[in-house]
């Protein structure tokens, strides 16, 4: 049971870093493509969540997204991805 306990904990640690990490990589891919967007988060406000978007800033993020999981090795499976 301790050792149940322990792996929970560690995995929670291991996802909150991760999730982290993915937050920074698609943070920076936003600010580099798509002007105007400073942050992911939710500001609660239609002028701040909202955003006008050309295709071609979307492409470019897009295409950085792919590239950036490629490199960090990301697997998708039936359930969820692996980083």
């Amino acid at each position: 049971m301790l050792l149940l306990v322990y792996n929970t904990l560690i995995h929670k640690h291991i996802m909150n870093d991760t999730q982290k990490h993915l937050n920074n990589i698609l943070t920076g891919i936003v600010q580099k493509n798509i002007p105007g967007i400073k942050t992911l988060e939710v500001l609660g406000s239609d002028s701040l969540d909202f955003h006008d978007v050309s295709v071609g800033c979307l492409r470019r993020a897009l295409e950085d997204a792919f590239i950036a999981g490629m490199t960090c090795g990301c697997v998708l499976d039936k359930t969820n991805y692996h980083i």
